[in-house]
């Protein structure tokens, strides 16, 4: 990779990181798009005429309420938004969900069982089998997990999602 692109690139993730653009994302939110547009395509984003998928999505996130975004979004909250349109039976089963890693009673739940952050991306733990499994490690890393995601990724809709656990059956198939 050459010098510049590195440098540029690690110029861009301190900017992503930095209270600066925290304040950006709630003050103009246009302008914090931009700049993540700009990071990953290397060229402005064209507001008046969006052509690539990116822009098109930052465009409706603009344009229009992204409400029913964050609750499609969230893992648990979407359960509530699939039964009241009537498929509730395509659901799989839900053992809990938690604010705290700490409140989770592991003992009450299954050999069989999927654990998972509800507002993230990249958290999720598949257990085969609960006897051998170090669910101190998976604790410790949903603990590190449970902080407020979409500022790094511009995605403000994940902002709006609260931090939990919650913990499913494995899969269901019809």
């Amino acid at each position: 990779m050459h010098p510049f692109n590195i440098i540029r690139n690690k110029f861009y993730a301190e900017l992503f990181r930095s209270k600066y653009y925290k304040n950006l994302l709630q003050k103009d939110l246009k302008k914090a798009l931009g700049l993540q547009y700009k990071a990953g395509h290397k060229e402005k984003i064209d507001w008046e005429n969006p052509q690539t998928l990116d822009a098109k999505i930052m465009w409706l996130e603009i344009m229009t309420d992204t409400t029913l975004w964050s609750q499609l979004t969230d893992k648990y909250e979407v359960r509530k938004y699939i039964e009241k349109k009537g498929y509730s039976n395509n659901l799989v089963k839900c053992y809990g969900v938690w604010d705290n890693v700490d409140e989770i009673d592991y003992k009450s739940l299954p050999n069989k069982f999927v654990i998972k952050c509800t507002h993230d991306s990249g958290s999720t733990f598949i257990i085969n089998d609960k006897l051998s499994t170090d669910l101190e490690k998976i604790k410790n890393e949903l603990r590190n997990k449970l902080k407020p995601m979409g500022t790094a990724t511009c995605e403000p809709h994940y902002l709006k999602i609260k931090p939990s656990v919650n913990s499913t059956s494995k899969c269901k198939f019809t």
